[in-house]
């Protein structure tokens, strides 16, 4: 009996093998087999042409005048007429000192002038006549040119008790205080012109002998993203910095808007030449490695990894040395899908 129910389940066994070999396997099919989806990029072609040539530093804003105004005769202030950090033209009164004793001064030789003068003119008349000597004609004559320079003397220092501003610009804040007694050569208070502004640089000096005055200079801030201010070469040291083996340079700048302002970190690049049929790609197709950069180029839609040496930046674009031919298709968008040898299919280019 037990023999006999073995055998019928051996020959079940048997039976559901045969069946199940001889099962479709469209199932198994699909889970191991995975269809691949081409790579979807956009695409650039590389071009020659002919770019400005650059060379790109970090530089300094400075002012070509920024002074101290100082008194030029010694006096109490009177009166402080400017706000501090308030913009002031030429000749504006920015101090006025006490003029109490130089008015008196003045008023006292215009009287010895006047005097002087009488004298002369007398003594003018009886030399004439030959009553008065010659002598006595002459130390009249000097007496009266000596009181109108005296005149002249009080006139300045009148004038002085009121303190003017030099040239146009922007005035700091006063140093002194209503009230405070100054003598000659006190600082008080600084100006600078905010307007003629100049930019200091330096170059490696392998550039000394394509560094040119009136170059024209791009100047840019992380304070203004996407302005750019123009300015010239207005000078070039006549020697190489022994230190740091680079050229000083100074670009002239009118800052009309006054957006810039002295001491100011600035993004300089200058340029230097043109380079006749350089090949140029987006920056946007640079793949940064440790080594440098990479980019992805397509053929036959295959992406392939191509190594290429970098140079200048204009906007934009980006000067391939090395690396890459005029025509070839780069991928500016996408690489992150791509390995060597992935198929791609080019959406835009």
């Amino acid at each position: 009996m037990k023999k006999w129910l073995w055998t019928i389940l051996l020959i079940l066994l048997i039976i559901i093998g045969i069946a199940y070999a001889f099962m479709p396997k469209e199932n198994a099919a699909a889970t191991s087999v995975v269809k691949t989806e081409a790579a979807q990029v956009i695409v650039q072609k590389a071009v020659q042409v002919s770019v400005p040539e650059n060379v790109t530093a970090i530089g300094s804003i400075y002012s070509k005048q920024t002074v101290n105004i100082n008194p030029q005769i010694s006096g109490q202030i009177k009166s402080i007429v400017f706000k501090d950090g308030q913009a002031v033209k030429k000749g504006q009164v920015l101090y006025q000192l006490d003029d109490s004793f130089y008015q008196a001064q003045y008023a006292a030789a215009k009287a010895d002038l006047q005097l002087a003068h009488f004298t002369y003119e007398r003594n003018l008349i009886l030399v004439k006549k030959k009553i008065v000597s010659q002598q006595a004609f002459d130390q009249a004559f000097a007496i009266y040119q000596h009181n109108q320079a005296k005149l002249q003397e009080s006139a300045v220092q009148l004038a002085e008790t009121k303190i003017n501003v030099p040239f146009d610009g922007v005035i700091g804040a006063s140093q002194v205080s209503l009230g405070q007694f100054v003598t000659t050569g006190d600082a008080l208070v600084e100006l600078v012109d905010n307007v003629h502004l100049v930019v200091r640089y330096s170059v490696p000096e392998n550039y000394f002998e394509q560094i040119q005055l009136e170059q024209t200079v791009q100047i840019t801030s992380s304070a203004y993203p996407g302005k750019i201010f123009q300015g010239k070469v207005s000078y070039i040291a006549p020697t190489i910095d022994p230190e740091t083996r680079t050229l000083p340079v100074w670009a002239d700048i009118t800052n009309s808007e006054s957006l810039l302002v002295p001491g100011l970190f600035v993004n300089v690049q200058e340029q230097i030449g043109i380079i006749p049929q350089a090949i140029v790609v987006p920056q946007a197709a640079l793949i940064p490695t440790i080594d440098g950069n990479d980019v992805y180029i397509i053929k036959n839609n295959i992406a392939y990894k191509k190594a290429v040496v970098v140079g200048n930046t204009f906007g934009e674009q980006i000067i391939i040395k090395s690396g890459l031919s005029a025509g070839d298709e780069v991928v500016i968008a996408g690489q992150e899908k791509l390995s060597e040898g992935t198929a791609v299919a080019v959406v835009n280019s």
